[in-house]
């Protein structure tokens, strides 16, 4: 691990801003991520707009994660968000001003993870466990439940910067589907409006609608995809 990304994943950001102005490489991958990458973990959004200032290449995808130990409350970028670049870790994070600082420097709104799904889809919620926080602590480890708040201003940046609603990944299931199951009634609506299909369905044959028709603690979201025209 350089020394850069050594700071950057350390929460050091005043020590990654001296090792930039030294010359450090913001590039450097060797460990399969880069500073980039650890500056979206730590929700650095200052030293994220500095290494894009520095030449840091916005898209780079991760090729390896760290070691992580049970029960931990370590800040870890496991296996299972490879290929992410900093921009898909952005959205699943919850970091709508680090969002906006990687789209205006240059990071590719279509990116996707290895089974199709986006940007847009991680900060709607898809794949996100009930369990634990989006970066993977578990809620009875001291990991927080991310709030609505915070989930519809992240799903609207990466709208403002090219996030397509409409788009599904390889099960077929879109930002839509993650928000319906997260009974997340605003995000519901405002991905509505920006163009998502309220009767899609994906390769389980299952709409938005149909997900959450039969749970009462999800009645007012499917309330809400009734009055726009869904059905299951």
């Amino acid at each position: 691990m350089p020394a850069l990304t050594l700071a950057a994943y350390s929460g050091h950001g005043a020590v990654a801003g001296v090792l930039l102005e030294r010359g450090a490489d913001p590039n450097a991958a060797a460990i399969g991520f880069t500073a980039l990458h650890a500056a979206v973990l730590r929700s650095d959004a200052a030293l994220v707009r500095a290494l894009l200032a520095r030449g840091a290449n916005p898209n780079p995808a991760m090729t390896r994660g760290t070691p992580m130990r049970r029960t931990s409350q370590d800040f870890d970028l496991p296996a299972a968000l490879i290929p992410a670049t900093p921009l898909l870790l952005a959205a699943r994070f919850l970091e709508p001003e680090i969002v906006r600082s990687l789209r205006a420097g240059g990071a590719d709104a279509s990116a996707a993870m290895g089974d199709g799904t986006t940007a847009l889809m991680l900060a709607a919620g898809l794949g996100a466990s009930a369990t634990q926080d989006r970066r993977g602590v578990a809620l009875i480890d001291g990991g927080r439940r991310a709030s609505e708040d915070l989930v519809l201003q992240t799903v609207e940046a990466v709208i403002e910067t090219g996030g397509d609603p409409r788009a599904a990944n390889q099960a077929g299931d879109t930002a839509l589907h993650g928000a319906a199951a997260a009974g997340l009634t605003r995000v519901v609506s405002r991905l509505v409006v920006a163009g998502a299909q309220v009767n899609v369905k994906n390769g389980r044959g299952q709409s938005p609608l149909g997900l959450i028709a039969k749970r009462e603690d999800r009645r007012a979201t499917a309330d809400l995809l009734r009055s726009f025209g869904a059905v299951e």
